[in-house]
């Protein structure tokens, strides 16, 4: 899920997104995405945004890159299968992983009901959802297990209660994070649960939605949110102008010929092409920004640098282009006189957001909408994806009753009636998926997203531990080059002098 800083109101993704950007990043701004993505430093009209904004704030309008959104409907309740499969697991208060030999769930020895915290707090458009699917819960395994409502704040709250050893039972965390928890030991291993319960089905999870929560073989968290970006586009201006409507065969050649051609002024109002620049370096946002181009910011496990690859500095140069020398893309001060996303205000006719965005479109539903598949590059097809997931803490004194939860809020039914029916979030699992293309907020081309998931879409890079500081060091020099007083070749070159002395600490040992 995420939250952006263009919305009108901060949502739970927003403050869940939030907490993310400020450990992932030292101050924010592009691209990300999502119904729950951080607030972007920079301009007020920044893409809705995951929690990938970074200290390399953008000169231009910046772009989501990765979130989804809570969502619910009719409550279906889970199966007799997975309800006594759930049921099945010890609630014991021992910190390590599950029984040996699972019991039924139960009260814990002294005969009283295993309480635990869920640390996150959800926005008002989510909040009934997730209460009604908590009340369910307690009711189900009343007199065994309870749930209530925590708050785990932002970042600096959550290095501070795992600091003093009071972090609540269950966290949620952005996926462009967690890697920064795992090594400082603030979650738990969960895999040995993922392999005792066999309902659960973890094959059902869409590719790139686990990837984050992967260290040395074993999941830490699971998602329950991730969605793809994608370049969405506005009927009615391209009507307008004659253009026709993106499909699977563009590539970056038709985006720049359409953004060219549908950026006009209308009396006092410019209308662009391209609503902002889908990324900044070293914030996750390589495989929307570069990597269709043959770049990217690092390797796959992110021990080395590419920024200074031929394929980078072409894709970075593809997207200045756009902004300096074709206009097609708000500068900075002109995205601070919009008040909402320029796509989302009707003042750009294309713009890259996740699906997470879904909702908040309908939600305005003043246009005509669409998405298309993301734009071929010269070295092929390829998008980001984001999201956010569900954690046991270090501290909680009763994992086996944290895994029940989750299990049940991540279960088949779960993902379902939360995230998909009502069209709200981007499901990680791909069973949801059918659910939210005849959701309420689903756009006529939500068909294409889950194929898109399952074959080329990546989960966005960088998200190391040393991810945020390569953000703050390179977001200065990169301001530099949106203002035009530094060109790419010449970036890319500071750039890795300035991050290499941190990539050996930034590796990720999937």
């Amino acid at each position: 899920m995420a939250f952006s800083p263009c919305r009108p109101a901060v949502t739970r993704r927003a403050a869940l997104r939030t907490t993310a950007r400020l450990l992932v990043a030292a101050a924010a701004l592009t691209a990300c995405g999502g119904n729950a993505s951080p607030p972007a430093a920079a301009s007020t009209s920044a893409a809705p945004q995951t929690a990938t904004s970074s200290a390399a704030g953008s000169a231009a309008a910046t772009s989501p890159v990765a979130t989804a959104a809570a969502s619910t409907s009719a409550a279906a309740s889970a199966s007799a299968a997975t309800t006594s499969a759930i049921a099945s697991v010890a609630l014991t208060s021992s910190s390590a992983g599950p029984a040996a030999t699972p019991t039924p769930a139960a009260k814990s020895a002294s005969g009283a009901v295993t309480t635990i915290v869920y640390g996150q707090t959800w926005d008002p458009g989510e909040g009934p959802y997730i209460k009604t699917w908590m009340e369910r819960f307690n009711t189900k395994y009343a007199g065994q297990v309870k749930v209530d409502q925590g708050d785990q704040g932002d970042s600096n709250k959550v290095a501070a209660l795992a600091a003093s050893d009071t972090l609540p039972d269950i966290l949620a965390v952005g996926s462009t994070v967690v890697q920064s928890w795992i090594p400082r030991g603030w979650v738990k291993n969960m895999q040995p649960y993922i392999d005792q319960d066999k309902t659960f089905d973890i094959a059902d999870f869409t590719p790139p939605s686990l990837f984050a929560y992967r260290q040395r073989g074993s999941l830490y968290g699971l998602p329950f949110d991730e969605g793809p970006l994608l370049l969405w586009y506005n009927l009615d201006m391209f009507d307008a102008a004659g253009v026709k409507y993106p499909d699977e065969s563009w590539t970056f050649d038709d985006v720049l010929n359409a953004a060219v051609k549908l950026t006009k002024v209308q009396g006092q109002d410019k209308v662009f092409g391209m609503a902002s620049i889908p990324g900044s370096p070293f914030t996750p946002s390589q495989y929307t920004m570069v990597a269709p181009f043959g770049g990217g910011w690092v390797n796959d496990v992110e021990d080395q640098t590419v920024v200074d690859a031929p394929g980078t500095i072409q894709g970075m140069q593809w997207w200045l282009d756009l902004l300096i020398k074709n206009k097609a893309v708000p500068t900075a001060d002109e995205a601070k006189t919009i008040q909402l996303w320029p796509f989302f205000a009707q003042r750009a006719a294309m713009g890259i957001t996740g699906t997470w965005s879904a909702s908040q479109a309908a939600q305005i539903g003043k246009f005509r909408y669409d998405v298309s598949h993301y734009p071929k590059g010269p070295k092929g097809r390829i998008t980001g994806a984001n999201g956010s997931g569900l954690t046991i803490s270090k501290n909680t004194k009763a994992p086996d009753a944290s895994w029940l939860f989750i299990s049940n809020f991540l279960s088949k039914e779960g993902q379902a009636e939360l995230f998909a029916s009502n069209g709200r979030g981007s499901p990680a699992r791909a069973s949801a998926w059918a659910l939210f293309e005849k959701s309420p907020s689903a756009m006529p081309s939500a068909k294409i997203i889950l194929p898109i998931l399952q074959s080329y879409a990546k989960h966005e890079q960088p998200i190391g531990q040393r991810a945020a500081d390569m953000q703050r060091v390179v977001g200065p020099l990169w301001q530099n080059v949106l203002k035009g007083s530094m060109n790419v070749s010449d970036f890319a070159s500071q750039a890795k002098g300035l991050v290499a002395p941190m990539l050996a600490d930034n590796r990720l040992n999937l």
